[in-house]
């Protein structure tokens, strides 16, 4: 029994089916196939030597692998397709598709009509068949030798996509019972199966010809996939090479999913138990990659890591009840969770410290308190002050030995509002980047990251506007404005109210930034060291963004729009970064 590796020059079907085999087969649960390979050993008394096994083992897998799944469940290869998602019409999409309605069929070749193809006959209806598969000997008699396997319809071809097995007719006969009364196919194409596997695991099978080295058993060191890949990479270039920078983007970019990390925890201990330190270090040095980026994550308030380390500490449970010489996966994973980074805050230098505690405590006494229009222009003006103060004594080695922050908005919203746009110039006006994110529940969450006092400052001003927006809102509706409208006007005259307000304010904040960047320098000379430590930081979050326009133009009630930008333009951010020289 094997499964041949095409050559990729051959037909690129062939070439296409390995690939996304080998792919949804890392998606099996171990414990499935070992399922599988008790019921075939069961009363074999042949079993015990290890050509059975591993005939068990290969004959397990494919069950696992090509067996129709119970109903309410998908396939391995339906769960790949919703995950790589190929465009319709495309090879990929026509390979996977045919993978996810493989057949179990008995067949005899009869000759090879061109590269790869040959006829032959299915043995249960004797209707002629198109096989494409790599190895197959063409023979020129009828009736050749007698195969099975399971074999996927991709176009006028049958691509034998498992395991080709050459039967004898009391290996086929074992299987009667499973035939249909009327000979076409299989009722329980399974157990079909599962009864000739038997059969050849007692009595043993031929060999397609020319043989391929033995698949490694089912628990040994995995090296496909990329954190695989960047593990052997390092391991080979030594212990305390540095990690290359793609490798390590690629890592980072893997920590949204729990299945790298789990395989990363299991070969870590697998390869440790082996004695292959090299390989074992390589590992842990890449999980201590990904627990960094776990933890930046959590620092920032996501949900996300936590429920990504309880996806894998379920799979390592499962794990570790069927092989318990891999509970040591659960203690690595014990003491990676313990050296996870610190929340940026414990490295904040003392005075950027203070900083951001005056700033938070202005921002308690704007927001929280209700204070009015003067109070909050006031300490606006404040923020200024502190913020040029701060700037003036900051060096180049201060801003790069700063950690960034992120400050993460909690909504109670699903869908954006008005105040929404005023993040960006909120963000450009103090220096660090803003993101959109869906936390529990669908709710919206707001993200602003950079140096620790520019992200305190962005959250000061994004409650600021807010306040502003819904004292302004309050007066509205209390306005002859708002009710000379129709009822079913005034959500739309609010909506366009509030739009007008934020529009208002945010030209307000692009003026002063545009005039900020144009005078004279206080400090303005480390925005691009500011950027490439932000962007630098970003990097190891790991995180991929994608940029979306609101869609669809917006229309707004003018009166009640105009009536909102008026208002907006009572908010007043004084210039005081660009002018201020406070002692």
């Amino acid at each position: 029994m094997t499964r041949v590796t095409p050559n990729p020059a051959t037909d690129p079907r062939l070439a296409c089916g390995e690939t996304l085999i080998d792919q949804a087969s890392r998606t099996l649960p171990q414990e499935r196939v070992l399922a599988n390979a008790q019921r075939l050993f069961a009363g074999l008394s042949s079993a015990e030597t290890d050509d059975a096994k591993h005939q068990c083992l290969v004959l397990a897998h494919d069950l696992a692998l090509f067996a129709p799944p119970p109903p309410g469940r998908s396939s391995p290869f339906q769960r790949l397709t919703n995950r790589r998602r190929p465009a319709p019409g495309s090879s990929e999409h026509a390979v996977l598709t045919a993978l996810a309605r493989t057949r179990f069929v008995a067949f005899t070749v009869t000759e090879r009509c061109g590269p790869n193809r040959f006829h032959a006959v299915n043995l249960l209806d004797r209707t002629p068949l198109t096989v494409l598969d790599q190895e197959i000997n063409g023979y020129g008699a009828h009736e050749g030798p007698w195969f099975v396997s399971w074999l996927a319809p991709v176009g006028e071809v049958w691509l034998v996509a498992g395991c080709l097995i050459q039967i004898t007719d009391q290996a086929l006969d074992a299987a009667t019972r499973w035939r249909r009364p009327d000979g076409r196919g299989w009722t329980n194409p399974t157990r079909a199966a599962e009864t000739i596997y038997r059969h050849v695991i007692h009595h043993g099978a031929a060999t397609v010809s020319p043989a391929a080295p033995a698949p490694p058993p089912v628990d040994d060191l995995p090296v496909t996939g990329p954190i695989h890949a960047v593990a052997h990479r390092l391991g080979a270039r030594g212990p305390t090479a540095p990690i290359d920078p793609d490798d390590e983007r690629l890592v980072r970019s893997l920590c949204v999913d729990a299945e790298p990390i789990t395989e990363a925890l299991i070969a870590t201990t697998v390869a440790r138990q082996r004695g292959r330190t090299r390989l074992a270090e390589a590992y842990e040095r890449v999980l201590e990659l990904i627990f960094d980026t776990l933890g930046r994550r959590r620092a920032l308030g996501q949900r996300a890591p936590d429920q990504i380390l309880s996806l894998v500490e379920a799979a390592l449970a499962k794990g570790i009840a069927a092989r318990p010489p891999l509970a040591a996966s659960r203690r690595l994973l014990e003491r990676l969770k313990h050296r996870t980074r610190a929340a940026p805050d414990a490295d904040a230098a003392p005075d950027i410290d203070r900083l951001r505690h005056r700033i938070r405590a202005l921002r308690q006494k704007t927001v929280e308190r209700g204070c009015t229009e003067e109070e909050a222009l006031a300490a606006a003006a404040k923020v200024d002050e502190l913020l040029v103060r701060h700037g003036l004594t900051l060096s180049e080695l201060d801003v790069r030995a700063q950690t960034c922050d992120g400050i993460g908005i909690d909504t109670d919203r699903k869908r954006r509002s008005a105040i929404d746009d005023s993040v960006g110039a909120i963000a450009a006006f103090c220096d660090c980047r803003v993101w959109f994110e869906t936390a529990r529940g669908g709710l919206i969450r707001i993200v602003f990251f950079g140096l620790p006092a520019d992200v305190t400052v962005a959250h000061y001003l994004y409650d600021l506007i807010a306040t502003t927006v819904d004292c302004e809102t309050a007066a509205f509706k209390r306005s002859d404005l708002y009710m000379n409208h129709p009822a079913n006007f005034r959500a739309s005259a609010t909506r366009s109210f509030q739009h007008g307000i934020v529009h208002s304010i945010v030209g307000r904040l692009t003026e002063l930034h545009r005039a900020r960047d144009s005078g004279r320098s206080s400090g303005r000379d480390l925005v691009p060291v500011k950027a490439s430590v932000i962007e630098a930081e970003l990097a190891k979050l790991g995180m991929a963004f994608e940029t979306r326009s609101p869609g669809g133009k917006r229309r707004f009630l003018a009166q009640a729009y105009d009536a909102g930008r008026e208002a907006g333009a009572d908010f007043e951010v004084r210039p005081g970064l660009a002018t201020s020289r406070a002692a």
